[in-house]
């Protein structure tokens, strides 16, 4: 009861002394230790942003899937509206996506069904990959760390994978059940029947799960290039997806995107 007592005592000290503090007093506190302030002020930016947030943990089917980590994020310099830009121009023309909804802090996009986006898309006239087009809703957001620099993060809703796994080993479970009770039918077997159904759903559950996995790869190997692009779009090649007259002619048609950062 008295330790009890001691950790509510300290908590309570803890929550008066570090919790409420004013930006005043934080920089008073800073320059008794000796730190500059505009590490202060770069410290609470990334705050602000999100910077210094952890992830809440994934449930153990999204860790075992592989979908605990479709979510990227990068610093981009620039002001807001560039980085805006940036963004939108990058999903728009390069990754087939179309807006869904505005959020208060970015966009969430789906896939662009209509034609034009579709034909740019499948005769690869893009600098994008198809495998965000495929993966569900994705989401930006852009949060600022100060005037020129903002956190750009890009997710995608594992909901869309999710869903094909829990279809996939259901289908493996099914296909297990059916084939032990075939086994045990015909042979009148139950150790036969029972071993027909363990490794039934181990070498097909371990297939799905290693598919599902792969496909999570590719949907985080999209995201970190996109947003690399983003970051820096004149090394990521998206000036002049395809060079010269023929590149022209096919901007001015609209089958392939126009430099959308200058």
């Amino acid at each position: 009861m008295i330790r009890r007592a001691i950790e509510l005592q300290d908590d309570e000290a803890s929550a008066t002394e570090y919790g409420s503090l004013s930006a005043d007093m934080l920089a008073k506190v800073a320059g008794e230790l000796g730190i500059p302030q505009h590490h202060l002020d770069r410290a609470m930016a990334e705050q602000r942003a999100g910077l210094l947030e952890s992830a809440p943990p994934a449930g153990l089917f999204d860790r075992i899937l592989g979908l605990s980590d479709l979510e990227e994020a990068v610093v981009v310099e620039g002001t807001r509206p560039e980085v805006e830009h940036a963004v939108t121009g990058w999903f728009s023309a390069h990754e087939g996506l179309r807006v869904r909804k505005r959020t208060a802090d970015g966009a969430v996009w789906e896939k662009d069904a209509r034609p034009l986006a579709s034909i740019r898309m499948g005769l690869g006239l893009t600098e994008g990959t198809k495998v965000l087009r495929d993966a569900g809703s994705v989401e930006h957001k852009v949060k600022t760390i100060d005037e020129d620099e903002h956190l750009v993060s890009v997710a995608v809703d594992p909901g869309r994978l999710r869903t094909t796994g829990e279809v996939l080993l259901a289908v493996v479970a099914a296909l297990s059940v059916f084939g032990a009770i075939g086994v045990a039918a015909g042979t009148g077997s139950v150790l036969g029947s029972l071993a027909t159904a363990f490794w039934t759903a181990a070498v097909f559950g371990t297939a799905t799960i290693l598919g599902i996995r792969a496909w999570s790869r590719r949907v985080s190997n999209a995201l970190e290039r996109a947003l690399y692009a983003v970051r820096d779009p004149q090394s990521a090649g998206v000036y002049e997806p395809v060079p010269g007259w023929l590149g022209s002619v096919l901007r001015g048609i609209g089958l392939i995107p126009r430099r959308w950062r200058s």
